[in-house]
């Protein structure tokens, strides 16, 4: 079974469908509880709520959808004869160790699978792509901010609206790919409703920032020197770029696995979060403020903002040497390319 999350993800996300823990309904965001599969692991509410969608879900199983994705989860575990997992030993060796423990299963970390290249196929079609590289060779090293949710995620226009104040009192660069906010019904096309009045404008004519209504070319963006940091929702394909670029990630995971890759990054300590989830309200009461505090926090000279771009540096070279990649030619056999040539051997045994 080919697993495209990563494997702290996966493994956290199959205990809880599998043997959820029992929180109470009156439960707080914060509060805290351990996994029957891995009881030194321990899940927020607001996560468990923003996995399985479903207040009742640690008590009332009854649910069709619920009923369906245990059994999927159980019986592609007990089928299967070995896991493959997209991340590296470097980046995951915890979420290697749970995933080992809870599946029983020969494992083969053979990522990060990317495109190494430089490009993703949207690359090549992205009608923002020159002015986006345009903006950021015009800005000093490591001090622009690229933020964006992905092609299928977004937050709510309440967010959206604290998101625009936050990153414009930043006073930093960025560049923001943006989408139709998740109420709006499978909109077509981004409003200006949406963002504070004259919000692009500002930003525009003050150099401060670029707002694409489409695709952006996110390899070559994190690729580039003046990119410092990047706002993203932690789905795994994203981690694995970011981290492939040496880049410090500001995360606000949404759902599902995005909760858990965010975790991973900030204990690799190459990430911090600014929200999590759509339960509770994400950004919270002062949502502005704490953009503009963990854009500062990040894209500034303290220690923490040091300290992360050495960390993301250093993840940089152990996620290229994985892949066999570290000088820059592909040559030598990283942990990675072991594993797959174990994988290619264990299909002929």
């Amino acid at each position: 079974m080919f697993l495209t999350n990563g494997a702290y993800a996966s493994a956290v996300i199959f205990s809880i469908w599998l043997r959820p823990p029992s929180f109470p309904r009156s439960a707080d965001p914060d509060d805290e509880l351990a996994l029957a599969d891995f009881p030194d692991v321990r899940v927020r509410y607001v996560d468990f709520l923003n996995v399985v969608l479903n207040e009742d879900y640690g008590t009332d199983r009854s649910d069709p959808v619920v009923a369906y994705l245990c059994r999927m989860v159980s019986l592609h575990l007990r089928h299967s004869s070995g896991l493959v997992i997209n991340t590296s030993e470097e980046i995951e060796p915890k979420g290697l160790h749970l995933i080992v423990k809870l599946s029983g299963l020969p494992t083969f970390a053979v990522g990060p699978v990317i495109g190494v290249g430089g490009r993703t196929a949207t690359d090549d079609t992205a009608p923002d792509q020159d002015m986006c590289i345009k903006f950021l060779d015009s800005k000093p090293q490591a001090s622009v901010l690229y933020v964006s949710f992905g092609s299928q995620s977004s937050i709510p226009a309440s967010q959206m609206m604290e998101l625009a104040r936050g990153l414009e009192a930043s006073g930093r660069p960025f560049i923001w790919v943006v989408r139709p906010p998740v109420e709006s019904d499978g909109a077509k096309g981004f409003r200006a409703e949406w963002l504070p009045d004259d919000f692009e404008e500002r930003v525009a004519t003050a150099g401060q920032g670029v707002v694409v209504r489409g695709w952006a070319p996110q390899m070559r963006i994190l690729a580039h020197a003046s990119t410092g940091a990047f706002l993203s929702h932690c789905g795994w394909n994203s981690v694995l770029e970011s981290l492939w670029h040496g880049v410090p990630v500001v995360g606000w995971p949404l759902i599902g696995d995005q909760l858990f890759d965010s975790r991973v990054l900030v204990e690799l300590g190459v990430g911090v979060e600014v929200a999590s989830g759509r339960c509770f309200g994400g950004l919270g009461s002062k949502g502005s403020e704490r953009v503009r505090d963990v854009v500062e926090t990040v894209l500034g000279d303290g220690d923490k903002a040091k300290d992360m771009r050495r960390k993301a540096a250093e993840m940089k070279t152990l996620a290229r040497a994985a892949v066999g990649a570290a000088d820059g030619d592909g040559k030598g056999k990283g942990s990675s390319v072991l594993a797959m040539e174990r994988l290619v051997d264990s299909a002929f045994d």
